[in-house]
């Protein structure tokens, strides 16, 4: 399944570390050109501190949650604001509908601050 994924362009493959992750899904190639030293010691600096993304990339993963989340709510607000039929299915959908943004938001959120 890894091979699968690295084919795919999900992961870097371990023949070609050039690749960066964006957005937590994607890789792109990189434009940092390390030394095999340097690397050694972000590996090792990740390690200790429990991290494995970048400062550019936190950013990112925190934006696109910040972004989620308001769409989380902006679409709640429209579809409670739409609730044209009274019962517990209507509320059921409308929770249903956006649960999926939420926790994506929330999930983008807390692997910007965790750097994890």
């Amino acid at each position: 399944m890894e091979e699968a994924m690295s084919k795919s362009g999900m992961l870097p493959s371990p023949e070609d570390e050039s690749k960066q992750i964006y957005f937590g899904v994607l890789t792109k190639p990189s434009s940092a050109k390390l030394s095999p030293e340097v690397a050694a010691n972000l590996r090792a600096s990740a390690a200790s501190t429990l991290t494995n993304i970048d400062q550019p990339e936190r950013d990112r993963r925190t934006s696109a949650g910040t972004a989620s989340l308001f769409l989380a709510a902006v679409l709640s607000t429209v579809l409670l604001g739409n609730d044209s039929e009274d019962g517990l299915i209507p509320h059921l959908f409308h929770f249903v509908a956006s649960l999926p943004l939420f926790l994506a938001g929330y999930s983008f959120r807390e692997s910007g601050k965790a750097g994890l």
